[in-house]
């Protein structure tokens, strides 16, 4: 062999041993994720091998024309609650894809404006929220918006979302697509509920335990974690794990050709790709199983 053949095949093995360097193998995790694609199909894999689809179902029972926008799990009873884009609530069967409404009533929602959907563990009430900064509560077992002021006519949204005057971004303008809470094994009246901004691509809170007073999600305030290290493109799903608050998020970042699943770090905000997730659909929706 030359020795310019022979600098060649060097140079092309080091480069081989860097991409499989650069691509570590998947490493299952204790969690389980369920993730809500665009054409209301429910996929399940391993939360550290989300590129693997252990299970598939075709969610059926929904309002004609309903698009799923946003799933999660009631603590309370395990059950996987659905948010439709015509504002009904629904629980969906994980045996056969079945979605049943809740109640008779539907929330107004916006239509072309990406939202969050998360249940709050201590309160049980579902906290919905939207890129528009609209922040609202539903009621779980009649599908119905919790009324935000009880001092004025009609049902009122809570506080709109916006960072505190005391925060590095106060002034500009959030676009929250997801929030999710955490949970104690500690104390039943403890959480902290977090949210994502894709307009400044940082984790944020949405509350603060422990404080005086305490910052509560239905004021609307926000305050920075930390960047994300990505640039969210579309919805995204974001969920908390129960067993030890591992924090997930789905989405598809700038310059990445589909949805990938991020382990997020709740003390600093920043995202780690585990993988690009099953198939090539948006994903819309993001619910870590119950696991205690």
């Amino acid at each position: 062999m030359s020795p310019l053949a022979r600098r060649i095949a060097t140079l092309s093995l080091l480069g081989l041993l860097g991409a499989c360097a650069s691509t570590p193998k998947p490493v299952p995790r204790p969690e389980t994720a369920w993730f809500l694609l665009a054409d209301n199909q429910l996929l399940r894999t391993n939360a550290g091998i989300p590129g693997t689809a252990l299970q598939r179902l075709q969610v059926s029972g929904l309002a004609q024309g309903e698009q799923l926008i946003g799933i999660d799990f009631r603590s309370s009873n395990e059950r996987l609650y659905a948010l439709g884009r015509s504002g009904r609530l629904y629980t969906i069967s994980l045996e056969d894809g079945l979605a049943s409404q809740v109640g008779s009533a539907s929330v107004a929602l916006r239509p072309e404006v990406e939202y969050g959907f998360d249940f709050n563990p201590v309160a049980d009430r579902l906290r919905v929220v939207n890129a528009a900064g609209d922040n609202l509560r539903l009621h779980p077992d009649t599908g119905a918006q919790v009324d935000g002021d009880a001092t004025q006519a009609g049902v009122q949204p809570d506080g709109s979302l916006q960072f505190s005057a005391s925060d590095v971004a106060a002034g500009k303008a959030p676009a929250v697509l997801a929030a999710a809470y955490t949970y104690s094994k500690v104390s039943k009246t403890a959480t902290t509920n977090y949210a994502i901004d894709a307009a400044g691509n940082l984790l944020t809170q949405g509350s603060r335990e422990g404080t005086s007073p305490v910052v509560g999600p239905n004021l609307g305030q926000l305050f920075s974690v930390g960047s994300l290290g990505v640039q969210p493109i579309g919805p995204v799903g974001f969920d908390i794990s129960w067993k030890d608050n591992a924090a997930f998020a789905s989405l598809r970042a700038q310059g990445r050709p589909s949805a990938e699943l991020y382990l997020l770090d709740l003390n600093t905000g920043r995202a780690s790709s585990l993988g690009a997730i099953a198939g090539a659909q948006p994903v819309l929706g993001l619910a870590i199983a119950p696991s205690w």
